[in-house]
């Protein structure tokens, strides 16, 4: 497990400048959270604030790059690629393999672009024929192939091969329909990301439904087609915030899932809130009200957590990592009407509106 990244400034000397080093504290692996390692480094030359976002290294390979600053960036003459090893076991940029880019890329604040891996002799151009239905319209080849196996790092260089940003990738703890991908989006640590090629990175597993009135409570739901390990995750409240924008999370009271809490695909998580009596880390309980397992399976019980939330004034729930980063959060806002409660729709995807209680159970409108 590494808990520093090493990032480089854009240089002359070479492929990779090394005159000015920084190691970044920033964790990279959490316990039970399944996180891919990373070098979190932010540029302000060539590239401005561009980022390598999200890596997919099964299936159809790409990779996802950001604008993170406030004005477009022209990434003419930059080039993005893979790793060789070096005599020094230190990953170098892979240069006959990269694809640098032409006149004409410009990248707007906030846009995201796609490179698809292993297309070999399709020019530097934008195209159409990029990853299946759902994916974004346009996108750009590279002959690179992106290896699942460990020792994979993802360059993004400069017109000189200098290195403006870096991230390694590993298939070690995804699953399908998983990528690496920043928590948060943008600007955060690689994690398990459910694949979102061309649109916002989100963790595997998400706040889906929120319930502010008896009974209080939070489900959460794996939008993914693989496994994601929960252990040593949070479910917390709000502190008490004048406005929305000052609410933290409060992982005093919250609720961390214990080592060994795996989310099957398509799988609802309950968290019974204002559950007083039990000590929130308590592992599954089978008193779980409207979620009771049918069978009185303690493997299918739900979990006890000592906050309440707030319908009066409105609360944000957050899911937080083993080291306590965000991974998800969403607001229950006032007005949500009695007996009713706060969902997506379609469950783990879609945007926030007033459902029906459906505890443990696919979310339907009011």
């Amino acid at each position: 497990m590494m808990d520093a990244m090493v990032g480089n400034d854009a240089g002359e000397a070479g492929i990779v400048d090394v005159a000015d080093t920084r190691v970044l504290d920033v964790p990279i692996a959490d316990i039970g959270a399944d996180a891919i390692s990373d070098s979190a480094i932010t540029t302000d030359g060539g590239a401005g604030s561009v980022v390598i976002n999200e890596i997919n290294g099964a299936g159809v390979q790409y990779v996802e790059l950001s604008n993170q600053g406030s004005a477009p960036i022209d990434l003419v003459n930059l080039a993005l690629t893979n790793s060789i090893p070096a005599d020094s076991g230190t990953p170098m940029p892979n240069l006959s393999d990269a694809i640098r880019f032409g006149p004409g890329t410009n990248l707007a604040p906030g846009e995201l672009l796609i490179v698809v891996a292993e297309r070999v002799g399709s020019g530097t151009g934008r195209r159409t024929d990029c990853l299946p239905p759902g994916g974004p319209a346009t996108c750009y080849h590279a002959p690179f192939h992106i290896s699942g196996s460990g020792n994979e790092t993802i360059f993004l260089l400069s017109a000189t091969n200098a290195v403006l940003d870096q991230a390694q990738y590993s298939r070690v703890g995804l699953s399908t329909g998983q990528t690496s991908g920043r928590l948060p989006h943008g600007t955060g640590s690689f994690w398990v990301n459910r694949a979102t090629p061309g649109d916002t990175n989100q963790f595997p597993a998400v706040v889906n439904e929120i319930s502010g009135s008896s009974p209080d409570y939070v489900e959460v739901y794996n939008a993914s087609q693989g496994t994601v390990d929960m252990s040593n995750m949070v479910i917390a409240d709000s502190n008490s915030a004048a406005t929305p924008a000052e609410e933290t999370p409060r992982i005093t009271d919250g609720v961390r899932f214990p080592v060994g809490t795996i989310l099957g695909p398509g799988e609802f998580l309950f968290v019974l809130a204002e559950q007083l009596t039990i000590a929130p880390d308590a592992g599954r309980q089978t008193m779980c009200g409207p979620c009771a397992p049918p069978d009185g399976s303690i493997a299918m019980g739900c979990f006890h957590s000592g906050f309440g939330i707030s319908s009066s004034r409105g609360e944000t729930i957050w899911l937080m990592s083993p080291r306590d980063t965000v991974l998800d959060s969403a607001r229950i806002p006032i007005g949500v009407p009695g007996g009713a409660t706060f969902g997506r729709i379609p469950d783990g995807t879609g945007s926030f509106g007033n459902t029906r209680l459906s505890a443990c159970g696919p979310n339907q409108s009011l």
